[in-house]
């Protein structure tokens, strides 16, 4: 497995996708915010991972 994949994956099944932290987001802010914190950490994970991926590679 390349570095940038293993980033990835730890950064997606991590904190941010975790079911208590998004059922912790989704009870204080509305959905469309809930989206955008849901989209910018997919995004920025795999942007990360490629960037992982290029410096390491």
């Amino acid at each position: 497995m390349q570095p940038g994949a293993a980033l990835v994956a730890f950064l997606i099944a991590g904190p941010v996708t975790t079911v208590p932290a998004m059922s912790a987001v989704w009870g204080i802010v509305k959905p469309r915010v809930f989206a955008l914190y849901l989209g910018i950490a997919l995004v920025g994970a795999v942007v990360l991972g490629g960037l992982a991926n290029l410096i390491l590679g």
